[in-house]
């Protein structure tokens, strides 16, 4: 988990201007970069943990004020989402392209179609309760 107002997102390699614009059109209100995490490097056995993984992440991102989500998502992340019946806005599909020489350091990263995915953390809060007991 990164914080933007610290970084450059790796996942900005693959849009045409920064993160907190494409949110900001897209929730048509501004966004700062501090209130954006980008998400990467998760992994789980099977469905359930992946699930509760996701809620917690979501509760977690809701208690320190962050307001989006952003990720490059696999077709089995987008899979569980979906099975959450969690929303998310697919921004751009991830070209390895733009890594050059890079990309053949990511062997078959990309076989699995990657996309960069957008999620609104308070509308993700209130899904993911089903899947985790939330407690202040």
């Amino acid at each position: 988990m990164q914080h933007l107002n610290q970084f450059n997102a790796f996942l900005e390699q693959y849009l045409d201007e920064p993160i907190e614009n494409i949110l900001g059109k897209l929730s048509q209100t501004t966004v700062s970069r501090d209130k954006v995490v980008e998400i990467g490097n998760l992994a789980a056995l099977d469905m359930d943990k992946a699930k509760l993984m996701v809620a917690f992440l979501v509760f977690h991102l809701s208690q320190q004020h962050i307001e989006w989500a952003v990720c490059t998502g696999t077709a089995a992340v987008r899979y569980v989402l979906q099975q959450m019946g969690l929303h998310f806005h697919v921004l751009e599909k991830a070209d390895p392209q733009v890594l050059g020489e890079a990309q053949r350091l990511w062997g078959s990263y990309y076989q699995q179609k990657p996309y960069v995915l957008a999620i609104d953390v308070a509308e993700a809060l209130q899904v993911a309760r089903q899947f985790y007991q939330f407690s202040h």
